[in-house]
């Protein structure tokens, strides 16, 4: 149940379950037209957040929502995490997609390395304009109990490859991560 705040009401909290009710249910089988009425109903729903905005000069919270808006969001969020964000499907996409961001991330990072060995770079745009100059504070070397040394790579270019990633779709990522992990090899088409 959501924090009691923004002058908390059940009376409110009912009154926004039945506008939910009324705005949002119909019998969605994923048609086209389904589709279409969800997204024309969730946008009607975002601009009646928008529209209920209100900016305070004084006090804690500069912005809030009116009321009625914030107990109707309430109500969403349950929705939300009780019926989609519990949901298995989604639990088994979002382990898939954080997989998906670590081999790219850790192939990104080999990559450099790599990179930095050949002394020639042959990185992707943007990744090798968000690193530091070749040479320069990409990779350092660390010794471990004196007797091996494990390059790795800085704070800094790890930092590109995280600004790189987010530049990123969904698609181009998985996409990367395939390449990454070697389970497709993109045509030169795909790299033009």
């Amino acid at each position: 149940m959501p924090p009691r705040a923004c002058g908390w009401s059940d009376k409110a909290l009912v009154s926004a379950n039945d506008r939910i009710v009324e705005q949002l249910s119909f019998d969605y089988s994923r048609s086209n037209d389904d589709v279409g009425e969800l997204r024309a109903a969730m946008t009607s729903v975002v601009k009646q957040f928008f529209g209920a905005i209100e900016i305070q000069t004084t006090g804690v919270v500069p912005v809030t929502l009116r009321p009625e808006e914030w107990h109707f969001m309430q109500v969403l969020k349950s929705f939300a995490r009780g019926f989609v964000l519990s949901s298995p499907l989604v639990g088994m996409s979002e382990r898939s997609e954080e997989r998906a961001i670590q081999i790219t991330f850790r192939g990104l990072e080999r990559w450099i390395h790599e990179s930095e060995k050949a002394g020639h770079g042959r990185l992707p745009e943007p990744l090798e304009s968000f690193l530091p100059p070749s040479g320069e504070l990409r990779v350092r070397t660390l010794v471990r109990d004196g007797a091996e040394t494990i390059p790795t790579l800085t704070s800094e270019s790890r930092r590109a490859i995280a600004d790189y990633l987010c530049t990123l779709t969904d698609g181009q990522c998985r996409a990367l991560a395939r390449w990454m992990a070697g389970v497709d090899t993109p045509g030169v088409g795909a790299l033009i």
